[in-house]
């Protein structure tokens, strides 16, 4: 068995299909293949449609499990598999319409451990917007420049996207965290990739990734929301450590200098005056958000705006914060919305070597 798909799907009952399908698309001559969908106790008719697609193909199985979060699911995936890779999809995703040519060009001709192809983000109202790994050619296998993508960038934040060998997850007896409401992915790709000692990066991309509206997470304060960033960072401290490459330590803090503007530029668009000068100060007292400030290299920083947003961070004046990011979040979503809209979007892309 060359490839295990693991699917977890808790409600998916209106996106499954349309993602087995795109899975299904996949010639038996291409790649053995085999498709693992775990139903995460699904009140809606998951189990239903993933059973009628069963009938017609006997790659599709399903794994039926009470109710345990998206984390154990896919470990229950795992725990079944058989392929000499596994593939994370997320049921609500589809695969582009040329994956299995690029998929099964990497999986005969390639040998490395760390395998991340780039995608494509679709939103509900069928606007489409590429994300391609920022990599210095079409194919990257150098091992700093993976190195920088994954201790100084989100690219990798994601589980999927990526082909991971199934030896590597159990000789070093790897799951997926359980309990946590971020990270769960980043933390098992950063994992998997310390065990790495090659790696294939590509600006090939493979899937649709469905970017729907509303987010479990935005319930989390800006406090708590610091106190997750916590943990990736203290695993990210601890792993570059061991490199013993400066140049990468400072990367990596100025990149949690992005991350809490992200933060801030996210909560500039669920309040306003007073009520966002009070979130914001709630950031003011979390240690990571002082740490990355003393720690953040402006040599590093070779935006004019992010050196800016820089200087008014060390600040710390609140009204000021919450007067820029209010302002940057009318602008940024109204170039959000043009740049998508006038996009366009190659989708059938193929592999170049």
């Amino acid at each position: 068995m060359d490839l295990s798909i693991i699917i977890p799907a808790y409600n998916m009952e209106k996106y499954i299909g349309s993602c087995l399908e795109s899975v299904l698309c996949c010639p038996d001559e291409c790649v053995k293949m085999e498709c693992i969908v775990v139903n995460d106790g699904s009140k809606d008719n998951t189990a239903g449609v993933v059973e009628e697609y069963i009938k017609k193909d006997n790659r599709v199985k399903l794994i039926n499990k009470e109710n345990g979060g998206v984390s154990d699911t896919r470990n229950a995936g795992i725990s079944k598999a058989c392929g000499k890779y596994i593939m994370f999809l997320d049921a609500d995703d589809t695969l582009v319409e040329n994956a299995w040519e690029s998929i099964e060009n990497v999986i005969n001709n390639r040998c490395e451990d760390f395998i991340a192809f780039s995608y494509i983000t679709k939103y509900e109202n069928g606007n489409l917007a590429s994300e391609i790994l920022p990599v210095s050619a079409d194919v990257v296998t150098d091992e700093k420049e993976a190195r920088e993508l994954m201790y100084a960038n989100s690219v990798f934040n994601m589980c999927w996207g990526k082909l991971y060998k199934r030896e590597i997850i159990l000789e070093k007896k790897m799951a997926f965290r359980k309990g946590l409401p971020i990270g769960e992915d980043y933390l098992f790709v950063a994992e998997y990739f310390g065990y790495c000692k090659s790696f294939y990066m590509t600006k090939t991309m493979i899937l649709y990734y469905l970017q729907r509206t509303g987010s479990a997470i935005r319930s989390y304060t800006i406090k708590q929301r610091l106190d997750f960033a916590r943990i990736l960072y203290d695993y990210n401290l601890e792993k570059v450590k061991r490199y013993n490459d400066d140049d990468l330590m400072r990367k990596m803090n100025t990149y949690y200098l992005k991350v809490i503007s992200g933060l801030f530029l996210e909560y500039a668009n669920l309040g306003r005056g007073k009520r966002l000068k009070g979130i914001y100060r709630q950031a003011f007292e979390n240690d990571l958000y002082r740490e990355i400030l003393d720690k953040a290299d402006i040599n590093y920083i070779y935006s004019r705006l992010k050196r800016f947003e820089y200087r008014l961070f060390k600040l710390d004046n609140e009204d000021i914060l919450a007067f820029y990011f209010s302002l940057k979040s009318i602008v940024f979503w109204c170039k959000v919305n043009i740049s998508i809209k006038g996009r366009d979007i190659p989708c059938t892309v193929g592999s170049k070597n």
